[in-house]
């Protein structure tokens, strides 16, 4: 498991390689989602739905139409300020006790969902469990909620580990040359959010194994 000094390091290392591999398609795309939230009833907008549907490739087993109007009616209630619990949100979307065990991926749809609403949720996907070192509970043997409490205890270190990354002096640098870059994209998203994309870029280069 990466500790808060080793990451911080790699990010300071490969400031240049993060930047120039950022995407500022997906981070001004997400600028526009989240400025649309605010001001839309997104569990009506179909307009809305369509984009993020295509931002974030919400498909496959389990993604249809029940599924998709009660992630969008989710989205809508949970905007409003309110403490966010992954928790609560994924009883929410799936119900206490669903037939189908908790996959990786319907996971990482869970955290794009909190994400849209609290940038402090980062998002999950499999390069940033293999930085972390992370194995996700595919056994058949779990149960949905076994899965869910092994999930949840990656998510909370990764919480803090992000929150303390970000507070941190060894990336100030690397957080701030990325904020001049978006904002010559008339770009402008919170700290956390550009340390979270950072994250997901620094996690996919450490699976091509091109970092130093």
């Amino acid at each position: 498991m990466l500790s808060t000094i080793e990451l911080s390091k790699l990010i300071k290392r490969n400031g240049g390689q993060l930047l120039d591999a950022f995407p500022i398609e997906e981070a001004c795309q997400y600028q526009h989602l989240v400025r649309d939230l605010k001001v839309l009833d997104v569990k009506d907008h179909t307009l809305f739905q369509q984009r993020y549907v295509q931002l974030y490739k919400l498909r496959g087993q389990g993604v249809n139409v029940v599924f998709l109007n009660r992630y969008f009616e989710l989205m809508e209630t949970y905007k409003q300020p309110h403490r966010l619990e992954l928790r609560i949100l994924a009883s929410a979307l799936w119900g206490i006790r669903p037939l189908r065990a908790l996959s990786p991926v319907q996971f990482r749809y869970l955290t794009f969902l909190a994400n849209m609403i609290v940038a402090d949720f980062p998002i999950y996907n499999q390069p940033i469990a293999h930085l972390f070192g992370f194995k996700p509970p595919i056994q058949s043997r779990l149960d949905h909620r076994e899965r869910l409490n092994i999930f949840l205890r990656f998510y909370q270190m990764l919480q803090r580990t992000y929150l303390e990354v970000g507070e941190g002096v060894e990336v100030k640098k690397v957080l701030i040359a990325c904020k001049v870059k978006l904002k010559s994209a008339n770009i402008e998203l919170p700290k956390q959010k550009r340390l979270e994309m950072l994250l997901r870029v620094l996690a996919d280069l450490h699976q091509k194994k091109v970092l130093v």
